[in-house]
Formats: structure tokens, sequence, C-alpha cells
């Protein structure tokens, strides 16, 4: 886009402050605002719906810590009695 001193009328250079001709400064222009697009935001959830995600969440991971826990102490337990065994063995 091609400017023009708005005093002696030459064409100026891009993003000078003042016209090499005569010396006038240039008036700042401004850009011209760039259309923005409107975007449809989807509602949030209300929290009835949040509940029911959290609490869904929260039973899963507890369920799952206590599964989890269950087999720990199970494989403790054998863990337990195959060494009682290896120690009676080992008296005889």
């Amino acid at each position: 886009m091609a400017m023009f001193c708005s005093s002696c009328g030459q064409a100026l250079q891009a993003q000078v402050r003042f016209c090499v001709h005569c010396g006038a400064p240039v008036a700042a222009t401004r850009p011209s605002p760039v259309p923005v697009a409107v975007v449809a935001v989807p509602p949030r959830p209300t929290a009835a719906e949040q509940g029911d995600y959290i609490t869904g969440v929260a039973g899963r991971i507890g369920c799952n810590l206590l599964i989890g826990f269950i087999v720990f102490k199970i494989l403790v337990v054998v863990a337990a009695v195959v060494i009682f065994c290896l120690v009676m063995v080992a008296i005889k």
C-alpha cells in the first residue's frame, strides 16, 4: 500500500516517521482491524453433571486401589507361606 506525504504529496517509504522531501511528520496510520471469527462455545456442564463425573472417577480409582491392595496382601501371604515352608524343610 503506497503512502504519500500529506504536506508535499511525495511518495513515502515504508515505516518512516518524517517525509524525506519536506521533513513533515508522517501521520501514524493504524492498520485496518482484522475480522474476528465468532466461535460458539459449548455450555459448561452443570454442577450435577460434574459431580456425577467426579464421583464416578473417584469411585473407579478407589476400587482400583482396593483391588491392588488386596492383591498385594495375597502376594505377601503367599510369600510368607513359601518362606515358612522353605525354613521348615531346611530344619528337618
